[in-house]
């Protein structure tokens, strides 16, 4: 019995030690600043959302732990907030936040203090807190240098790599000013610099990227290399606040792609076209890529004139493509090349040499297993022609 009492007191020790962490208040946002001011004392905010896995885990495993609720309750006002509420979104627009969890030290003027991202361990948190308090690595501190005009490497350097992490970009405008104070970017150190931190076409960095993708490919890998090109050719078309035009892309292709430019930004003209819906550039695009760039690929070739047995009326351009169809024939006899062959001549008026590649199709999607439906109906079309809507 005496092992039982035991065993319960030593058990009920530990939750309410485990309990003794973090005290998050429960005023209002508005009373938090006026305490802040009134007390002066640095505000510790929490951010976080329902479903972010890591802010569950330091709710339940790090802010309940009694050494972290010591050193936090002492020096700070704690909040806890989700950031999808009302008030969350407008202190995520105004502090920048953009990945759970983010973690902030605010100063009682409202100015952001410092900030760290993503789980971390007790240690790690009183680290943080710590930076409140005289440290010259808080984005305030380095902030406010900026602005008194020093732009040592040290503190540019730093500078990037907290803004980094915010992941919206802002980082780059450190990352050129740290460029500029270096003799030669073509060190090893600068190369993977510009390499990592290089997340925009809007840059000085991204110039010298583009003037020497050979040179990082040489380095970094061409597969690498291509994806980041990817990458921020992917952000730079569709994620840009004003749509760039056909001709800045092309460009682009034309200065990342030194070897295979001219294709790259051929083929790319095609995806624009057809896109933004504009069938008459599209089928003149499709036809001068295809001349000026020729495909031994059956299927791409059989996709695009088929393409333009569903879009185009211009008896030249039909032709342009029936010819297409008959190469990717030549390249294979499959279901999807006559099927294209049967339709262009069909849009042709020439019904019998439909009617012929049809069946032909139709016997090849037979053996292959493939779905018939798209001859069979042109077939029926040719034979009951009041049939076609």
């Amino acid at each position: 019995m005496k092992q039982l009492i035991l065993f319960f007191g030593l058990f009920t020790f530990s939750i309410v030690t485990f309990g003794q962490g973090i005290e998050f208040t429960d005023l209002s946002w508005e009373d938090v600043l006026v305490k802040a001011k009134k007390e002066n004392r640095v505000i510790f905010l929490d951010t976080y959302t329902d479903w972010c896995m890591p802010c569950k885990r330091l709710e339940k495993e790090v802010f309940p732990q009694k050494r972290l609720g010591e050193y936090f309750n002492k020096n700070f006002i704690n909040v806890r907030l989700n950031m999808e509420t009302p008030l969350g979104e407008k202190l995520k627009e105004k502090y920048l936040v953009f990945v759970f969890p983010t973690m902030l030290l605010i100063n009682p003027d409202e100015t952001l203090l410092n900030r760290t991202t993503g789980f971390k361990t007790v240690n790690n948190l009183i680290k943080f807190g710590k930076t409140a308090f005289g440290s010259r690595n808080t984005e305030s501190y380095l902030l406010r240098q900026y602005a008194n005009g020093v732009r040592k490497p040290e503190l540019l350097l730093k500078l990037v790599e907290l803004k980094y992490k915010l992941e919206d970009g802002s980082h780059e405008q450190y990352a050129d000013e740290y460029m500029k104070t270096q003799n030669d970017w073509a060190t090893e150190e600068n190369f993977s610099f510009i390499f990592k931190y290089l997340s925009s076409v809007d840059s000085e960095i991204f110039e010298y990227f583009a003037d020497n993708s050979d040179a990082f490919r040489n380095t970094f890998g061409g597969d690498v290399v291509d994806k980041k090109i990817e990458a921020l050719l992917k952000k730079y078309i569709y994620d840009s606040e004003k749509e760039p035009s056909l001709e800045e892309i092309q460009s682009l292709f034309l200065k990342l792609y030194p070897s295979k430019g001219q294709r790259l930004a051929s083929h790319y003209r095609l995806k624009y076209y057809r896109e933004h819906g504009d069938r008459p550039n599209f089928a003149i695009a499709v036809l001068d890529h295809y001349k000026k760039f020729p495909s031994k690929d059956p299927s791409e070739l059989s996709e695009i004139s088929y393409t333009f047995s569903k879009i185009s009326d211009d008896k030249t351009q039909l032709k342009q493509a029936l010819k297409l169809a008959k190469k990717a024939k030549k390249f294979e006899k499959s279901y999807s090349s006559y099927e294209a062959i049967a339709h262009l001549y069909y849009k042709l008026n020439k019904n019998r040499c439909a009617k012929r590649y049809a069946k032909k199709g139709l016997k090849v999607a037979h053996k292959m297993h493939e779905d018939p439906t798209s001859c069979e109906d042109l077939l029926d079309l040719i034979n009951n022609p009041l049939n076609e809507k």
